[in-house]
Order: C-alpha cells, then structure tokens, then sequence
C-alpha cells in the first residue's frame, strides 16, 4: 500500500505485517554501538528501495513524530558514503528534500519552503554536531545570472522585541572562527566589487575587533559607517604611506607621507622679536604631550632683515629667542619646534624583526581567551570541550 493519508489504515499495515511475518518477524533493534535492545519491535527489510513510504495528497504533513520525553524522530544510517546524500545512490542519517516548483510566471520568486526545516520554542532550532567532518555545510547552486543571489548558509535575527543582543552569525573555534574565500574576478573601478568578505552597517560600526569580550574597552580596532578607522596598535606597511587630498578643482590626488627614523612631535608658529629679543611661551597642551626631560629642537626663519637669530635659552614651559651679533631689530619670526612624544620610547630605525618580535611578545604577556565560555553551553547538549 503506497499511499496513506490518514492514521488508521497505517496502523492497520503494521499491525497486519506483523501478523503476516509472526512475531519471530518483529526483530529487535541494535543500538548505536551494536548491543541489542530490548522492548523495541522492529518490522524488518530488505528492499532495494525505501521500507516505508508515506504520502499525503492532502494538506497535511508526510509524516510526523512526536516523544513526551525524547527525541520525537530519530534517522540513522550505518553505510559510509561519499556520494551527496541528496542523490539517489547517497546515504544520510536524516534526508530532507524540497521538490517544489515555483508557479509558472511568477518570476525571481522567493520560496519559504525547505528541504529541511528545524523549529524550537525555548532551545536551539537545529544542533548538527560532527566528530569528524563539518558541522554544517550549505551549498547553493542558484543561476544567478537569472534569479539573483542566494546565500550558502544564512543567518539573521528577526526578534521583534527591540533588544540589541542579539547575533545573527557567531562562529567559534580554537583555530579560525570565520573564514571568508572569493573567487569573484576583479570588477571595473566604477562597478560594484565582489569581496570575500562584505559588510553593511546603518549606524553602529560596520567592524570592531576586540581582545575579550569586555566592549568597549578591549576594543582593539573600530571601522565606522563614515569610514573612519580607529585601531589600539600600530599598523605597518609595507608600501609607500599614501593619502588622498583634493585639489582647488575637486580633482582628487594623491599625496606621499613623510618618513622619519624616530618618533615625533611637532609644532609650529609665529612670535615677534623687539628689540632683538623675544620669549615663546609653549602652548600648555602641545607641552602636555612631550617628554620634558628629553630636548627638544627649535628652528627660527626670521621675516625681515636681520643679523640672523638664535635660541638663547630653553626650557621646559618655552625658549627665549635673541638677535645674532647684540641686534636691536624688531620683527616677526617663524618657528618650529621638534620634540619627542611623551607615549613611547621608540628606538630610533628598528628592524621590522624586532618590531614583529616585540609585539609578539606583548601579545604573549595578555591572557588567552579561550571558548571556555561555551562550556555551560556544550555540558547541557552533552558535546564535548576539548579546551
């Protein structure tokens, strides 16, 4: 009996092969590992074909299980396979296949059915765990070119409540937590890119990196809808340090960084010599920023006719400037003042082996974090935590 769309005559089947096999048919069932287990009748098989099929013509579900205490279906399969499970000659524990067509006419349309669908009212949706494999793989083979895009594997919030915490994708792992590939060739400068990784934001930051878990401040680096990026460390390069400005026109340029052996700290201004001398007081908040016990340069470019000018004193809160040769002249000048920043202590010209080497070592002094967070998590569902 193929078809069957309601209860009875189904109970009515295996009631009568039972009947018709004896009750030497009804084996018992192995368990996982193979031992046997008792009070569990089974209707044996050996079709090349499946033992049982279910099909509902109505409105109704094929098939459904349910357990007061348990797992409401459980499917399980013995035979290694390296074939798709979704082919004929492929095995899986649970197979589930959407063989709907869209209507005729109805063009890119968007479907809510699934192969395979997992609803929970308090716990997880689905749970897919694996001792060797991938977890979850999620394949799409959509034309594109005709449909539009469809995603491998998605995830979203669609909570309603107003809450923030929420996350739609959280990868973990002792190794790489997320691993982005494309393979997209590159696209003309005016058209649209196709990244291995793309990220869309409307008001929070569109990335921000973090060292733990306590945001914000172990916020390491924060790239923001307007493009700004704000990283906690340095950043090397290994190309020419370029920054794009405009010009008069609105032609856009590019301009080339100054390169330096050591750290700096800069300022500059005018001040006024009369009578061939003239003090500079050092705004407080530049002062604030240099190392007061270090010295710091100054260079004078007088603007007028003079003998030449000349730092006759400096300290800590400014420099007096004299005319050179006992000069009366009064006149404006210009200065520069070179300081070093009050924040580091920087070798002058490091090797980039020993840059790499010294914040290797500063990473080390931090404490790890590992997913022992996850353990709680990974204890109620009886998974494992290798770490």
């Amino acid at each position: 009996m193929r078809y069957v769309s309601w209860t009875a005559p189904l109970v009515a089947l295996v009631l009568a092969t039972a009947g018709f096999l004896g009750s030497s048919a009804l084996k018992t069932p192995a368990s996982a590992d193979g031992s046997p287990r008792t009070n569990i009748p089974a209707i044996p098989c050996f079709s090349g074909d499946q033992c049982l099929e279910l099909d509902n013509l109505g409105n109704g579900k094929g098939i459904v299980g349910t357990a007061v205490r348990n797992s409401g279906l459980v499917g399980s399969t013995r035979k290694y396979s390296t074939i798709d499970p979704g082919d004929a000659a492929g095995f899986g524990g649970v197979v589930g296949m959407d063989l709907s067509s869209p209507p005729a006419g109805l063009s890119n349309p968007f479907s809510f059915t699934a192969g395979l669908f997992g609803y929970s009212k308090s716990g997880d949706g689905a749970i897919i765990v694996s001792n060797v494999e991938n977890g979850l793989v999620g394949l799409t083979f959509n034309p594109s070119l005709k449909n539009g895009g469809t995603i491998g594997v998605f995830g979203g919030d669609f909570s309603t409540d107003g809450g923030l915490f929420n996350e739609g994708v959280v990868g973990v792992s002792s190794g790489i937590g997320v691993e982005a590939d494309g393979f997209a060739p590159l696209q003309p400068v005016s058209a649209p890119q196709l990244p291995a990784l793309e990220v869309r934001c409307g008001g929070a930051p569109a990335i921000v990196a973090a060292n733990g878990f306590s945001d914000p401040t172990n916020d390491i680096m924060d790239l923001d809808c307007n493009g700004n990026l704000t990283v906690a460390g340095s950043i090397i390069s290994h190309g020419v340090p370029l920054a794009v400005t405009r010009e008069v026109n609105g032609t856009k340029v590019v301009a080339y960084s100054p390169r330096q052996p050591e750290p700096t700290m800069e300022d500059v201004g005018e001040a006024r010599l009369m009578g061939g001398e003239g003090f500079v007081t050092i705004d407080p908040a530049f002062a604030a920023t240099i190392d007061r016990r270090a010295n710091y340069l100054v260079f004078l470019t007088p603007e007028g006719d003079s003998r030449g000018l000349f730092v006759a004193q400096k300290t800590p809160s400014g420099f007096l400037v004299r005319e050179n040769q006992g000069g009366r002249t009064s006149l404006a000048f210009e200065y520069r003042i070179v300081a070093k920043p009050y924040d580091t202590g920087a070798a002058r010209l490091p090797t980039l082996t020993s840059v790499e080497k010294a914040q290797r070592a500063e990473l080390s002094a931090r404490p790890h974090v590992r997913v022992s967070y996850l353990r709680p998590w990974l204890s109620r569902r009886g998974i494992p935590a290798h770490n």
